[in-house]
């Protein structure tokens, strides 16, 4: 809590379960605060991750006094605090002025992205009287230049062509494009949050800016209660259904192997698109290779993919990788051409893999108290167990199975009969 001579200005709450998120999936963060004021006059703001199911989980909440810089520095400082000082890669949060000095003030070298929901109010706000041709041209610079020196010229013709230079919307828009533009975007781990779409609220429609408090904490533990169970259902799935492969290639094997369902769908996806890709070796040096990889009658669709033999890095100009943790369909053809048959484990994320949730565990020291300790290891052991609950009411061989897994666990504890 925030205290001010005696006076409770802002409340912070984060349960043992959020930051035990927090520590598999604390690298990408989005600051929700559009709950802004409601009746009460009290902002209400969310801290959410984006698990290994590609799953929003709760990594914090808080209701501040105002939507001050002060206000949202301290709001982060807590945060980062809670989260025994682990600063994440990428933030997406309103552009607001005061966020974003706190966002620099607090968490330095985070990438900040501004959240589409208010770009795309402003937009038409300060754009929406120039007609569809407008919007077209506009999405067309936005989210297809592939280069700064492409956008930088069909940008300017932007300006040029609908007589935009004295808008001092747009301007201040292009000063700050590395936290907008796609291009700017991709070479950033976002977990594959997409660009064109607005994050979906954690809460739904069970909150919003209208929620009196005398409802509020009932409305949020139902919302959370749902969401949680989400997480454990997709767990549930990954843990018990196999998917099917579609390819006779080793690396789908190895990744169905090591991936949840969602993020193996993905790869699946990339692998099987590969098959319509050609790929030619265009330059060699020692160990080094590039080759440009294009779509089978499409000479527009191209991208540049760079391979050392030497300690088997690859990268590719589209940045998949970079931007979602997973290979993209030109790697894979290039892979193909190399007969390499496993991926190497450096581009297997483990906060995407089966095996997120199992033995990450923080060293001891990063916890300030050793009642923190113990709040992660009853939320660590709380979470284990329900998938064996799950797991072992599916039948009543699977019943025995686990039922006997825990007997056996009870014994080697000294669990008193």
């Amino acid at each position: 809590m925030e205290i001010d001579n005696g006076n409770c200005r802002s409340i912070f709450w984060s349960d043992g379960r959020s930051r035990y998120s927090c520590s598999q999936f604390g690298d990408v963060i989005v600051l929700d605060s559009s709950y802004r004021t409601d009746v009460y006059m009290v902002p209400f703001a969310t801290f959410v991750g984006v698990n290994h199911h590609k799953q929003p989980v709760l990594l914090g909440c808080a209701l501040i006094a105002d939507e001050s810089e002060e206000s949202f520095t301290w709001l982060l400082r807590t945060w980062l605090r809670a989260m025994s000082g682990r600063q994440p890669v990428s933030i997406v949060a309103d552009q607001d002025v005061a966020i974003q000095r706190a966002i620099a003030k607090v968490f330095p070298g985070t990438h900040h992205r501004f959240s589409l929901w208010q770009i795309k109010a402003k937009e038409q706000e300060n754009l929406g009287r120039l007609g569809e041709g407008f919007t077209n041209d506009y999405e067309k610079c936005v989210y297809h230049s592939q280069t700064a020196d492409e956008f930088d010229a069909t940008w300017n013709a932007l300006l040029n062509k609908y007589g935009l230079k004295d808008s001092a919307w747009v301007q201040e828009m292009y000063e700050k494009r590395a936290s907008w533009v796609p291009l700017y975007l991709r070479s950033t781990f976002f977990a594959g949050i997409p660009m064109n779409e607005c994050v979906e609220s954690y809460f739904g429609t069970l909150l919003n800016a209208h929620t009196p408090l005398t409802e509020f904490i009932s409305r949020y533990e139902r919302g959370l209660e749902r969401r949680r169970e989400e997480e454990r259902r997709k767990d549930f799935d990954t843990s018990s259904f196999q998917p099917v492969l579609q390819t006779k290639e080793p690396v789908e094997e190895q990744c169905r192997r090591l991936y949840t369902l969602t993020i193996f769908k993905v790869f699946q996806k990339e692998l099987l698109q590969c098959y319509s890709y050609l790929g030619f070796k265009i330059y060699e040096e020692g160990g080094l290779s590039r080759y440009l990889v294009r779509k089978c009658g499409n000479d527009i669709e191209r991208h540049m993919v760079t391979f050392s033999t030497s300690n088997l890095s690859v990268s590719c100009s589209c940045q998949m990788f970079e931007y979602e943790g997973v290979l993209c369909r030109h790697v894979l053809r290039v892979f193909q051409i190399l007969e390499l048959k496993e991926v190497p484990s450096r581009y297997i994320l483990h906060r995407w893999t089966r095996s997120a949730e199992d033995s990450v565990f923080p060293d001891i020291e990063s916890w300030s108290s050793s009642q923190e300790l113990r709040n992660l290891m009853l939320w660590s052991l709380r979470e284990t167990a329900c998938k064996y609950v799950d797991a072992g009411a599916t039948s009543l061989e699977n019943y025995k199975l686990a039922y006997e897994i825990l007997r056996e666990g009870g014994r080697k504890l000294c669990w008193p009969r």
